[in-house]
């Protein structure tokens, strides 16, 4: 039994060993045959590195959310302590829009390796439709909903549909929603 446990080790351990050596002359050999065709294809070459320079500048420079998040602040910051009447107004607008954005949790930043998206979303991504999937919603209900949202979506009615089963028995409820936005022009 010993004999058998050493050599599945002994095994192993030779076929690890050939198998990184393996991958280390794969890649030896693909760097010599890349620097071979750098000096048969100079021009080819220098749109690839410059590509590949590009890609890495860009990851370097993308800005993550945090540093995106500093630079609104240091850029509300430097129009408070500027007066008013240079103020660029285009800048202005794109300041309080953001920050009405951010506030209101519909800025959303993704982050994709080489570049940044800010999205600027219609809704508030962390608002839920409480109430679904509950009894149908009484007009009352609807008018104090109407007062306290202010942008979103409403649930206009729920409808119960119930499918018949042996003997007439309900065999399972279904209930769904429709649902529209409260400000359709914003």
């Amino acid at each position: 039994m010993a004999s058998v446990i050493s050599g599945f080790f002994r095994r192993t351990g030779r076929s690890f060993v050939e198998y990184w050596q393996r991958i280390g002359n794969d890649y030896r050999t693909v760097a010599k045959e890349t620097v071979e065709g750098c000096v048969e294809k100079p021009f080819k070459a220098g749109l690839y590195f410059a590509g590949l320079g590009g890609l890495i500048y860009a990851y370097r420079t993308n800005p993550s959310e945090e540093s995106m998040m500093n630079d609104l602040r240091e850029r509300r910051q430097v129009m408070t302590l500027l007066p008013p009447p240079i103020h660029n107004k285009e800048s202005d607008d794109e300041l309080a829009e953001r920050s009405v954005l951010l506030c209101q949790n519909r800025l959303h930043y993704y982050n994709l390796w080489f570049f940044s998206l800010l999205v600027r979303s219609p809704y508030d991504s962390s608002a839920t439709l409480i109430g679904a999937f509950a009894p149908p919603v009484t007009p009352i209900f609807q008018l104090e909903r109407r007062q306290s949202v202010v942008d979103g979506v409403f649930v206009l009615s729920a409808v119960r549909v119930q499918t018949g089963g042996r003997g007439g028995r309900p065999q399972c409820t279904n209930q769904s929603c429709l649902c529209t936005p409260l400000f359709p022009s914003r």
